[in-house]
């Protein structure tokens, strides 16, 4: 929502399908990594509406034309125009379009003479987008809706065997696995999103890692994994999480004053740092 503002500031004339799919794209799925805004990516929840541009051979002419009144937030139309605004961005064409609308509009010409294509030939790079990257998105998206635990997991299944290195389905795979108490297959599921540390995923996959250690009363091995996810939260609501999961795993290993020190911090809503890597050394060199 804050993007729609900038948007508006810029471009007082932005037409909807520009507006809703750049305020997507910089503003769904970006997320901030040790103080570094990582490009945005896929965001599951529109690429699930996306997937009806294959199914329903759709058009970029057709989202353009729409009136706002008829503007679908969950279906297809902020999904394809976000595609449209990355399709822009891989293509090193964004900043051009932009300087370009500011002049001469958002209209068909614009679009095409900065991708320097057609819209036909446009909507076939849009229906690649949908049938690759988006189409693993949505299936992920679908895993994660599902209430019966069968469809749930052949969906997770189905996006990984699209795209094996689709870190989201992967980490929300193991997440639903954890629910089901099968905690190994949990880890397996994890285990390549925790050898990418420059993904958007890793903090959290991290995080999963502990939660699973918890569960198999592995505590010291949870409260590594839990340290280690804490440096990739921006976010303080989740460092305050990780504050009291921090504090339970020391109470587990019999160390109650640290237990006390992180328990202060989450009760307090304490941002400082506390010396984790000292309790760590500490934890590694001496029994509590």
């Amino acid at each position: 929502e804050v993007a729609h503002h900038f948007i508006h500031l810029n471009y007082p004339e932005v037409p909807k399908w520009f507006d809703e799919g750049l305020a997507s794209f910089l503003g769904e799925g970006t997320v901030i990594v040790k103080g570094k805004v990582l490009s945005p990516g896929l965001y599951p929840y529109r690429e699930a509406g996306a997937i009806k541009w294959d199914e329903e051979r759709l058009s970029i002419r057709r989202v353009m034309e729409l009136p706002p009144m008829h503007y679908n937030p969950s279906g297809d139309d902020h999904g394809v125009a976000r595609l449209l605004v990355k399709l822009m961005h891989e293509k090193g064409r964004l900043a051009l379009f932009l300087r370009q609308a500011s002049t001469s509009g958002f209209g068909e010409e614009a679009i095409e003479s900065a991708l320097g294509m057609s819209l036909e030939e446009i909507d076939k790079e849009i229906l690649r987008l949908v049938r690759t990257e988006a189409r693993v998105a949505a299936y992920t998206y679908r895993g994660t809706r599902r209430r019966d635990p069968e469809k749930a997991e052949a969906a997770f299944k189905e996006a990984i065997a699209l795209n094996s290195r689709y870190w989201p389905a992967r980490y929300e795979y193991g997440r639903f696995l954890l629910q089901q108490g099968r905690l190994a297959e949990a880890l397996g599921s994890i285990e390549l999103v925790l050898g990418q540390p420059g993904s958007a995923e890793y903090g959290m996959a991290r995080w999963l890692e502990g939660e699973i250690y918890l569960q198999q009363q592995l505590p010291e091995k949870a409260l590594r994994a839990f340290v280690q996810a804490l440096d990739y939260q921006d976010f303080h609501y989740n460092r305050h999480r990780l504050y009291r999961l921090i504090g339970e795993c020391w109470k587990q290993l019999g160390h109650q004053t640290y237990a006390s020190q992180w328990d202060r911090h989450f009760s307090a809503g304490n941002w400082n740092p506390v010396d984790r890597n000292g309790q760590i050394q500490a934890l590694s060199t001496s029994s509590p």
